[in-house]
Protein backbone atom coordinates (compact mmCIF):
# COMPACT_ATOMS: atom_id res chain seq x y z
CA UNK A 1 0.00 0.00 0.00
CA UNK A 2 1.30 3.32 -1.16
CA UNK A 3 1.11 6.63 1.16
CA UNK A 4 -1.20 9.64 -0.56
CA UNK A 5 1.48 11.43 -3.17
CA UNK A 6 3.23 8.07 -3.82
CA UNK A 7 3.12 6.29 -7.44
CA UNK A 8 5.20 3.68 -9.04
CA UNK A 9 7.30 4.27 -12.03
CA UNK A 10 9.10 1.81 -14.26
CA UNK A 11 12.10 2.70 -12.89
CA UNK A 12 13.97 0.07 -10.90
CA UNK A 13 13.62 0.73 -7.53
CA UNK A 14 13.20 -1.42 -4.00
CA UNK A 15 10.14 0.12 -2.71
CA UNK A 16 7.14 -0.14 -5.17
CA UNK A 17 5.35 -2.79 -6.85
CA UNK A 18 6.87 -6.05 -8.63
CA UNK A 19 8.30 -5.34 -11.90
CA UNK A 20 9.90 -8.55 -12.86
CA UNK A 21 11.92 -11.22 -11.94
CA UNK A 22 15.30 -12.40 -13.01
CA UNK A 23 18.16 -14.53 -12.05
CA UNK A 24 19.79 -13.91 -8.73
CA UNK A 25 23.01 -12.00 -8.13
CA UNK A 26 25.26 -12.35 -5.42
CA UNK A 27 24.79 -8.78 -4.74
CA UNK A 28 20.97 -9.04 -4.04
CA UNK A 29 19.56 -8.69 -0.81
CA UNK A 30 18.26 -11.76 0.18
CA UNK A 31 14.94 -9.86 1.16
CA UNK A 32 14.48 -9.46 -2.91
CA UNK A 33 14.53 -13.18 -3.55
CA UNK A 34 11.00 -14.35 -5.11
CA UNK A 35 10.40 -17.83 -3.06
CA UNK A 36 7.69 -18.73 -4.68
CA UNK A 37 9.33 -18.32 -8.76
CA UNK A 38 12.70 -20.59 -7.25
CA UNK A 39 10.78 -23.13 -6.12
CA UNK A 40 9.49 -23.07 -9.25
CA UNK A 41 12.11 -23.01 -11.50
CA UNK A 42 14.79 -24.12 -8.85
CA UNK A 43 16.82 -21.25 -9.46
CA UNK A 44 16.93 -18.28 -7.70
CA UNK A 45 14.95 -15.44 -8.45
CA UNK A 46 15.00 -11.89 -7.60
CA UNK A 47 11.84 -9.03 -7.61
CA UNK A 48 12.46 -6.25 -9.45
CA UNK A 49 10.55 -3.55 -7.53
CA UNK A 50 9.61 -0.55 -9.24
CA UNK A 51 10.88 2.79 -7.37
CA UNK A 52 8.44 5.11 -5.97
CA UNK A 53 7.95 8.86 -7.32
CA UNK A 54 6.11 11.43 -5.31
CA UNK A 55 3.66 13.86 -6.41
CA UNK A 56 5.57 17.75 -6.30
CA UNK A 57 4.79 19.60 -3.28
CA UNK A 58 3.86 23.04 -3.37
CA UNK A 59 4.09 25.53 -0.20
CA UNK A 60 2.20 28.76 -0.06
CA UNK A 61 4.33 30.81 2.30
CA UNK A 62 1.13 33.19 3.18
CA UNK A 63 -1.61 30.49 3.58
CA UNK A 64 0.64 28.51 6.22
CA UNK A 65 -1.37 28.14 8.84
CA UNK A 66 1.40 29.17 11.41
CA UNK A 67 1.06 32.44 12.87
CA UNK A 68 4.81 33.41 14.21
CA UNK A 69 6.81 34.90 11.34
CA UNK A 70 10.32 33.46 12.70
CA UNK A 71 8.51 29.96 13.45
CA UNK A 72 6.71 30.23 9.50
CA UNK A 73 9.92 30.62 7.97
CA UNK A 74 11.99 27.71 10.55
CA UNK A 75 8.95 25.34 9.66
CA UNK A 76 8.76 25.80 6.04
CA UNK A 77 12.45 25.57 5.83
CA UNK A 78 12.78 22.44 7.54
CA UNK A 79 10.24 20.86 5.16
CA UNK A 80 11.86 22.32 1.67
CA UNK A 81 15.08 20.18 3.41
CA UNK A 82 13.13 17.37 3.96
CA UNK A 83 11.33 16.86 1.30
CA UNK A 84 14.26 17.24 -0.96
CA UNK A 85 16.30 14.54 1.05
CA UNK A 86 14.27 12.53 0.19
CA UNK A 87 13.60 13.49 -3.40
CA UNK A 88 10.23 15.31 -3.47
CA UNK A 89 9.71 17.89 -6.09
CA UNK A 90 8.54 21.01 -3.60
CA UNK A 91 8.05 24.30 -4.49
CA UNK A 92 7.36 27.51 -3.40
CA UNK A 93 4.80 30.75 -3.43
CA UNK A 94 6.15 33.72 -1.43
CA UNK A 95 5.60 37.46 -2.24
CA UNK A 96 4.89 37.55 -5.59
CA UNK A 97 6.89 34.38 -6.29
CA UNK A 98 6.87 31.51 -7.31
CA UNK A 99 9.57 28.70 -7.39
CA UNK A 100 8.05 25.70 -9.36
CA UNK A 101 8.76 22.28 -7.87
CA UNK A 102 12.59 20.52 -8.46
CA UNK A 103 14.85 18.46 -6.79
CA UNK A 104 18.24 19.86 -7.76
CA UNK A 105 20.58 21.50 -5.64
CA UNK A 106 20.61 24.76 -7.26
CA UNK A 107 16.81 25.02 -6.30
CA UNK A 108 16.89 24.40 -2.91
CA UNK A 109 19.55 27.20 -2.26
CA UNK A 110 17.62 29.43 -4.40
CA UNK A 111 14.70 28.48 -2.10
CA UNK A 112 16.73 28.83 1.42
CA UNK A 113 17.86 32.43 0.23
CA UNK A 114 14.35 33.37 -0.88
CA UNK A 115 13.26 32.70 2.72
CA UNK A 116 16.78 33.72 4.53
CA UNK A 117 15.98 37.19 2.78
CA UNK A 118 12.38 37.55 3.97
CA UNK A 119 12.12 40.75 6.23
Amino acid sequence: MRSKGEKSTNRIGHDGELLSLRKYRTSDPIKYISWKATAKTGQLKTKELSALAFEPVIIDFDKTNINDYEERISCITYTVYYLMKHNIPVGLKVNDKEFRPDVSHRHKLNILRELALLP
